[in-house]
């Protein structure tokens, strides 16, 4: 009997942890998902920053943004174009037309 009443109380301890761990493990999800948000949030609002910054740009300028993207994708420096896109206002979200 004493053998069996040690059992339920190690189990209930063991139930006990368990419920804390779940409790814990949901507030860590709550906390990434508010991250997530906050992240994205945070890259939709620098865009569109980026965008406007772009859009006040003088024609000359955005021609010579141009020119600058052109050279850009004939060398291949792809890290350059990214930039030079992004700064032009693309949606770095957008996908391919096969859906990559």
């Amino acid at each position: 009997a004493e053998a069996k009443q040690g059992l339920e109380n190690e189990k209930a301890k063991l139930a006990e942890e368990q419920g804390a761990l779940d409790r814990r493990s949901l507030e860590f999800k709550r906390e990434k998902e508010a991250f997530e948000k906050e992240k994205a949030k945070e890259k939709e609002d620098l865009q569109q920053a980026m965008r406007s910054r772009y859009n006040a740009l003088p024609q000359a300028q955005k021609q010579a943004n141009n020119r600058a993207l052109l050279e850009a994708v004939q060398k291949g420096q792809l890290e350059e174009v990214k930039r030079l896109l992004l700064e032009a206002g693309a949606d770095s979200n957008a996908k391919a037309d096969d859906g990559r």
